[in-house]
């Protein structure tokens, strides 16, 4: 594995968790009760994400422990952050941190798609159009660079995400926000994107979990809205 690719992937946690601690203290979560969340979250984003490659390969529990190959998979990560972050927060104010861990995510996923640049297991499909860079294998070929795409899509999700922080008026809604950002970029680089995965139809499964990602959190936004007006 790239030795810089594994710099960069401790700099993306390592930036995320500062992000997020330094959110979550802005809003009166002690760091104590944040570090403990953060690192639960790190660790059950690292376990779902190679618990959702082995579910992505059929099975395989060989690719578990082989993520120079195999990509965790994005998806699964969401889910193991999610149940660490609803076990580990504290619940007066788990949507407080949630915002929180939002902002720091956004950041890291910056850095860690760039950082598939470095070490393509994630790689765009053969366009005459594109860059040439090579996918897992070492091949070379004009490519959508979807690895930079992603990176420069959470760059301006965070500016998004943080102007939501701003102007919030109760916590979560930058949680949900982040999610429609997160959803909309597994349904779009979904079509561009190369590597091997699980596929419903025509449809990478990513994609049809961002979907429903985006159904959701617009439907829970538009309903928390709502009531706020009414209140």
């Amino acid at each position: 594995m790239e030795t810089a690719y594994v710099w960069l992937m401790l700099v993306a946690a390592g930036a995320g968790g500062l992000v997020a601690a330094g959110s979550a203290m802005q809003v009166g979560v002690s760091f104590e009760r944040i570090r403990r969340v953060i690192a639960s979250v790190l660790v059950g984003s690292a376990l779902g994400a190679r618990l959702g490659a082995v579910v992505a390969a059929g099975g395989t529990w060989a690719v578990f422990a082989r993520p120079d190959s195999v990509p965790g998979s994005m998806q699964g990560a969401l889910v193991g952050g999610l149940l660490a972050w609803w076990v580990s927060a504290e619940r007066a104010e788990r949507w407080r941190v949630a915002d929180a861990l939002a902002l720091g995510a956004t950041v890291a996923l910056g850095v860690g798609w760039y950082a598939m640049l470095v070490h393509p297991v994630v790689y765009g499909v053969v366009w005459n159009g594109g860059m040439v860079l090579p996918d897992l294998a070492g091949v070379r070929l004009p490519r959508i660079p979807v690895a930079l795409i992603g990176s420069i899509w959470y760059a301006l999700a965070a500016l998004g995400v943080w102007g939501l922080w701003r102007l919030q008026t109760r916590p979560g809604f930058v949680t949900w926000g982040w999610l429609i950002a997160f959803g909309m970029q597994q349904v779009v680089l979904g079509f561009w994107r190369g590597d091997a995965t699980m596929w419903l139809g025509a449809w990478r499964l990513g994609q049809v979990l961002g979907g429903i990602e985006i159904v959701v959190a617009s439907m829970v936004m538009a309903v928390w809205r709502w009531r706020q007006e009414e209140a």
